[in-house]
C-alpha cells in the first residue's frame, strides 16, 4: 500500500469522528433555535429545561465512527476490506438518522418544529464516501501487489535444444 493511502484512511476516519463535534441538525421551534451536535444528539441535551434523552442511532453511528477511526489503522487488506464495507454503512445510518428524526417531528410537532440539516451531517457523509474510496484504492494496491507485471518480467527465449528427458535421434559420429 503506498504511504499516502496509508496515511489518508486513518485521516479520513478522523474527520468523521470530528464531524460528530460539529452541528448536525438545527431544531427550530416558536421559541427559537437550537443546533445540536451529533455528540449532544448521542448522549442527550437539555433544550429550554426538557431533557432530549439519548438517540441510539446517534450513539450507534458515534461507535461505529470510533470503529471505522480503530479500524483505519490496519494495514493488511482485511482491514481495508472492512473499512470498504463499513463507510457506507456508516452514510446509511446516518441518513437514516436523518430521516427518522424528521419523521418523528413531522408526527409529534405537528408543524411547529422543522429539523434543518447541518453542516457537520453532511461533512460526516462526504468524509463516509471518501473512506470508502480510499479504502477501495488500498484495496486495488493489494491486488495490483499481488499481480505479477508481465510487461516488466523478462521473458527467456525458448531454447531449440530438446529436454534432457527425451531421447536424441540424431547420432554422434
Amino acid at each position: 500500500m503506498r504511504p499516502p493511502i496509508r496515511l489518508l484512511r486513518p485521516a479520513t476516519a478522523g474527520f468523521i469522528l470530528f464531524c460528530f463535534v460539529l452541528p448536525f441538525f438545527t431544531l427550530s421551534c416558536p421559541g427559537g433555535s437550537y443546533p445540536m451536535s451529533g455528540i449532544r444528539l448521542a448522549t442527550g441535551t437539555t433544550i429550554e429545561g426538557t431533557r432530549v434523552p439519548p438517540d441510539l442511532l446517534a450513539l450507534a453511528s458515534l461507535a461505529l465512527s470510533v470503529v471505522l477511526l480503530a479500524m483505519s489503522f490496519g494495514t493488511t487488506r482485511s482491514a481495508c476490506a472492512a473499512t470498504a464495507i463499513t463507510a457506507p454503512a456508516q452514510a446509511a445510518l446516518l441518513l437514516i438518522l436523518r430521516f427518522r428524526a424528521q419523521m418523528s417531528l413531522a408526527q409529534e410537532g405537528r408543524g411547529m418544529f422543522q429539523l434543518q440539516t447541518d453542516l457537520g451531517f453532511w461533512l460526516a457523509i462526504v468524509g463516509c464516501l471518501a473512506l470508502f474510496t480510499v479504502s477501495l484504492q488500498a484495496l486495488e494496491d493489494f491486488r495490483a501487489a499481488r499481480t505479477p507485471n508481465l510487461e516488466a518480467a523478462e521473458i527467456a527465449p525458448t531454447s531449440l535444444a530438446p529436454h534432457p528427458s527425451v531421447p536424441s535421434t540424431t547420432s554422434r559420429l
